[in-house]
């Protein structure tokens, strides 16, 4: 099995030619944004236009769209924690729904570059229809690599704003970048630059060892969509010195080719109290707002994900939170001396 890799004039003229969405293209040198208003997200990420998007795109994503499907692709934003929203049993963690207000929804392009959605939902744990919902995204193009790598780069800003009012539980939004993998033959990495790498809690099934390692500066994670497993640095475990929060590290289907996306904020909970997402093992269950996660369920979809959830709000209050959305491409050696930088360690193991 292998993904569709999207260039991006492909992606690009797909989508406007289907007139199924608006799509803005941000370009700065030779890196291109992608930002589809159906969805309200970022769809494309290409640090050059002459190689494939760092970002995994449905390979039919034009019929998703028309069937208002949430899987599309991209970056997008949902709400958090999950067991409220998105299964119908919460109790048992059983029943995965997406409300279609929730994802794709339908944000309305406001200026240049705010995108917003007004909506009710469903919470399926206090069972509770909430209306007069709000979420603003507002995306904007990073112009100058942060890192110095001098290799290629692409960036965006993205400051997101969830508001639940009435709610009677806390919430947080929640950023999830999809990324694509080539499958078991050579899979992705997530990296988790942490202070204490044993600070990592499992969300689904416990992690077996071959799937999940620890080394002196980070932990690192396997994405294969083989099975689906997911994990998350605990608050205390994570190095708030360091602004990079989560990496996934990958290559093309070019052996010489490979690439990372990079997930930079600060605007994070920084204790157990703050976090709102709760594991499928219970309620008792360690709690982290930085998450990775390998899809798997049989599907021909071969994809991870790489997570942010943002400072917790409550009826009156939104939840807010900005992070710099990263990816770089080069040579597998160009690659891995950019993720010593960014995992501040001495050496780069991938699976």
């Amino acid at each position: 099995m292998t993904n569709k890799l999207w260039n991006e004039d492909h992606l690009y003229t797909t989508l406007k030619d289907s007139q199924t969405t608006r799509v803005e293209r941000l370009r700065t040198g030779n890196s291109s944004i992608l930002i589809s208003e159906f969805g309200g997200r970022v769809i494309g990420l290409f640090p050059s236009t002459d190689l494939p998007n760092t970002l995994f795109v449905h390979p039919d994503i034009v019929n998703q769209i028309k069937n208002r499907d949430w899987c599309l692709g991209g970056e997008r934003q949902w709400i958090a924690p999950q067991q409220d929203y998105f299964f119908t049993n919460p109790q048992a963690f059983d029943g995965f729904l997406v409300q279609d207000s929730v994802d794709p929804g339908t944000y309305k392009k406001t200026t240049d570059s705010e995108y917003i959605k007004n909506f009710s939902v469903y919470n399926y744990l206090t069972r509770q229809t909430i209306d007069n919902c709000t979420s603003r995204r507002v995306f904007s193009p990073v112009q100058k690599d942060p890192f110095n790598s001098g290799i290629s780069f692409a960036g965006v800003s993205i400051d997101d704003s969830l508001l639940i009012p009435g709610c009677n539980n806390h919430y947080s939004a929640w950023s999830i970048t999809m990324v694509a993998t080539c499958g078991t033959s050579r899979p992705g990495t997530i990296f988790f630059p942490s202070c204490d790498p044993l600070k990592v809690t499992h969300y689904f099934s416990p992690l077996p060892s071959s799937r999940f390692a620890t080394h002196a500066d980070y932990a690192r994670f396997l994405v294969d969509s083989k099975d689906p497993f997911k994990c998350a640095t605990e608050p205390d475990g994570t190095d708030w010195e360091n602004p990079v929060k989560i990496v996934y590290c990958a290559p093309f289907d070019q052996p010489d080719i490979w690439y990372c996306v990079v997930k930079v904020s600060q605007d994070l909970p920084v204790t157990q109290d703050e976090c709102v997402d709760i594991p499928a093992g219970g309620r008792d269950g360690k709690k982290g707002a930085i998450q990775g996660y390998s899809h798997g369920y049989g599907s021909t979809l071969l994809y991870g994900e790489i997570e942010l959830q943002f400072t917790k709000g409550d009826a009156s209050h939104p939840s807010r939170g900005k992070h710099d959305l990263l990816s770089y491409c080069g040579s597998k050696n160009e690659i891995f001396e950019l993720m010593k930088v960014l995992l501040r360690t001495d050496e780069v193991v991938v699976y």
